[in-house]
């Protein structure tokens, strides 16, 4: 009978065949499936989600290598690189494929955080093997490796982990929806469909503080504006949703607020052309009137999705400045 310490050596490799099979119905599970409507923390979490799930099977593919291939059972540096060949390489199938998936699309980011989460397992592994091994140039190689392996996983969890700070900033700056002035806001508020964004002074007429952003909305565009995709979402606790503007000359402003349950329905959600005057003014309108804005439903005020300001079409080039967006 081979010695216990042999059984078990061998036995490490089969059961990481296991986990690599697991992995491959995972990843093909998981990436292969039509693409759906993900939240910001949601589609951050699956950014960090591939570079734990691709780091775990190159880790995986290393481990079984032996097992795969039984020529490179004395060669690490072979085990090594099959784990990185195969991690990566269905990181790269799996883009292309998603290319054919109504709803998905190739992301050289995600494939990023792949190649990122593969080395990163090597490096652990290459740490591991080292340990008992007499000599300085394996200990500077484990401490190099170890490293290695904790500065990946710092960028790994980076997607994730700032994301959900950002959160937490929004909750706190409530009753304002946003703060303009502040970097968390950018990873809700968009300015889009043509629109840009005016830089320099504000203009004289502007009394409203530092919370503010100056929008241009061409001519020839059709839907330019500012949006603020999920915004903090329960206005049961509020009257009025209030935001600031200055218009250098009148025009119209169309604004919009849905839930999370709009099916992109015109009917499904509020709307409303807001006339605006020359000069600063603050508009409010009243959250009940936002509440019954749908034809055929109320709108969930526990789970408010989206605020939209926009032009529809501008016959000439229209600029606003907007912010102090608020629940009163």
């Amino acid at each position: 009978m081979a010695p216990t310490d042999e059984v078990d050596v061998n036995r490490i490799p089969k059961l990481a065949v296991t986990g690599v099979l697991f992995l491959l119905l995972l990843i093909a599970g998981l990436g292969l499936k039509p693409g759906g409507s993900l939240t910001i923390l949601e589609d951050s979490l699956q950014m960090s989600g591939h570079f734990g799930v691709f780091g775990i099977l190159a880790f995986c593919t290393a481990l079984a290598a032996p097992y795969l291939l039984p020529w490179s059972k004395d060669r690490r540096w072979a085990q090594y690189l099959c784990g990185l060949v195969v991690s990566i390489g269905v990181g790269a199938l799996l883009e292309v494929g998603q290319l054919f998936i109504p709803g998905r699309y190739a992301n050289l980011g995600d494939l990023t955080f792949d190649v990122a989460g593969a080395i990163a397992a090597i490096c652990l592994l290459i740490a591991i093997h080292q340990i008992g091994r007499q000599g300085i140039q394996w200990r500077v190689l484990q401490i190099a490796s170890g490293i290695a392996f904790f500065l990946l996983v710092v960028l790994g969890i980076q997607p994730f982990a700032l994301c959900y700070i950002d959160y937490q900033k929004r909750n706190a700056a409530l009753p304002n929806l946003i703060d303009l002035n502040e970097g968390w806001s950018r990873r809700f508020a968009y300015i889009g469909e043509g629109a840009g964004q005016l830089v320099g002074q504000l203009p004289n007429g502007w009394t409203g503080g530092e919370d503010v952003v100056g929008v241009r909305f061409p001519k020839g565009t059709r839907y330019p504006g500012l949006g603020i995709k999920e915004p903090y979402p329960d206005w049961r606790a509020f009257k009025t949703f209030a935001f600031d503007v200055f218009a250098p000359i009148p025009g119209p402003l169309e604004f919009r607020v849905n839930d999370v349950e709009h099916n992109n329905e015109f009917n499904d959600r509020f709307n409303r052309q807001l006339n605006l005057e020359q000069g600063f003014q603050t508009i409010r309108i009243p959250i009940d009137q936002i509440r019954t804005g749908p034809k055929n439903r109320e709108l969930d005020l526990s789970n408010i999705d989206r605020i939209q300001l926009f032009v529809y079409k501008p016959s000439a080039d229209f600029d606003l400045w907007l912010g102090n967006f608020r629940l009163e």
